[in-house]
Formats: C-alpha cells, sequence, structure tokens
C-alpha cells in the first residue's frame, strides 16, 4: 500500500497547509522574542534576580547588565532571523513541486520543535541554560539537515548547524558552573567575554548562511548542480 495514495492532498490544499505552517511557526517565535526582550530572566547570573530590581543596583552592575542582555538577545535574534529566514526559503522551492505529505507532516514537526526550544531558550533564567536551549536547537538542525542532505539547502544548513552547535557546547561548557551567590566581578567579565564571542560566530554564520542562501538558483534548491558551498 502506498500510504502517500492514502493521504494524498491536493496541491492547493498542501500549500495551504505550508502556509499555516509557516504562521504557526512565526507566532512561536514572536512568543519567545517577545518574552526575552521583556523578561530578560538571565539578569541572576549578574546578581538582578528580577529585571525590575535593575536601577538599584551599582552603575557597574547596571551596566553589566545591559551589556548581557544586548549579547544574548542578539544571539536568539540571529538564529530566529535565520531559522525563519530558511524555512520559507526551504518550504518555497520544496512544496512548489509534487511532494509527500509525510515530508510535509516532518517539516512542521520540526518547525515547532525549533519553536519550542527558542521558547524555552527565552524563559532560561541563567546563561548557561540558554547555550543549553540553543545546543537543542543546533542538534534538530544537524538532525533534520542530515536528512535533507539530497539538496542544496541541507548541505549548506549542516554546515552552519554544525559550526553552531560546537561554538554553543564551547561557550555551554565555559558557564556550566555559575555562581550560586551574587557573582564576583571576574565572572561577570568572563559571561561577558563568552556572549561577545558567541554573538560573533553567531553573526558570522548569519551573514555567511544569508549570502549562501541567496546563490542558490530555485532551480536547483531540489536538485540539480548547485554551487559550490
Amino acid at each position: 500500500m502506498d500510504w502517500n495514495d492514502v493521504v494524498r492532498v491536493s496541491p492547493d490544499t498542501l500549500k495551504e497547509m505550508v502556509k499555516v505552517g509557516q504562521e504557526t511557526f512565526l507566532v512561536v517565535v514572536g512568543v519567545a522574542l517577545h518574552t526575552f526582550f521583556w523578561h530578560y530572566a538571565m539578569g541572576i547570573d549578574l546578581g538582578i534576580a528580577d529585571p525590575k530590581d535593575v536601577d538599584e543596583v551599582t552603575p557597574m552592575r547596571r551596566k553589566h547588565y545591559w551589556t548581557c542582555y544586548g549579547l544574548a538577545l542578539f544571539i536568539l535574534f540571529s538564529v530566529a532571523l535565520r531559522f525563519l529566514i530558511g524555512s520559507r526559503a526551504h518550504t518555497s522551492s520544496t512544496y512548489s513541486t509534487d511532494v509527500s505529505v509525510w515530508q510535509f507532516i516532518r517539516d512542521v514537526v520540526f518547525l515547532m520543535a525549533f519553536g519550542l526550544c527558542l521558547v524555552r531558550a527565552s524563559l532560561a533564567r541563567r546563561h548557561h541554560r540558554l547555550m543549553f536551549w540553543l545546543i537543542v536547537f543546533s542538534v534538530l538542525g544537524i538532525t533534520w539537515s542530515s536528512m535533507e542532505c539530497q539538496s542544496p539547502y541541507g548541505r549548506l544548513w549542516l554546515q552552519t548547524n554544525l559550526v553552531q552547535f560546537l561554538a554553543t557546547v564551547g561557550a555551554w561548557f565555559y558557564l556550566r558552573n555559575p555562581p550560586k551567590s551574587p557573582p564576583e566581578i571576574p565572572y561577570t567579565h568572563k559571561l561577558i567575554s563568552v556572549l561577545s564571542v558567541l554573538a560573533a560566530v553567531y553573526a558570522y554564520i548569519f551573514v555567511w548562511d544569508m549570502w549562501k542562501v541567496s546563490l542558490i538558483p530555485p532551480s536547483t534548491a531540489m536538485g540539480g548542480t548547485p554551487p559550490a558551498l
């Protein structure tokens, strides 16, 4: 029995389903970024348990708080935007032809898993927990890319997700033992240094990924001979 015949849907219906999946992913990403933007919970690593108390601490701790906030927000925003653009590029090329409905289900499951990781990362109360959920995010990306190695997008994103995974694991390993009491200044400097390096890596990945995606012609997105990546 061909299960694709059992669950066959018309191309127009499939396109509408893809549109709904993309819009849902966009909403989930928006919730994650909104939560992080307004409720930066990781100030606990800087001796600020509640974001509302940031104005009551010393000017140096306030400076450290906003520096870490900006770097962490950039990291989360860059990976979210990269996957939003990537998911749109992938679905636009993949679902312009006749594809299996099971592939659609698989892609939606991965999209929701990516969104869940972003939400969990936005709710992390310590920076090493943020790194943990970004590691899970990267592992999901590597898994999906490995399943799409026949396409230029899959091969490209396998490389970028591997780089992202290695960089984030290094950051997590370095920050895995945060202080339990109000941290000393050396730890805060260490945290800012790690976030700065990781933000630079994520910025490079974003620019490189967007550049490579722009070089993939639609005609080769699902097969053929792609340009060198």
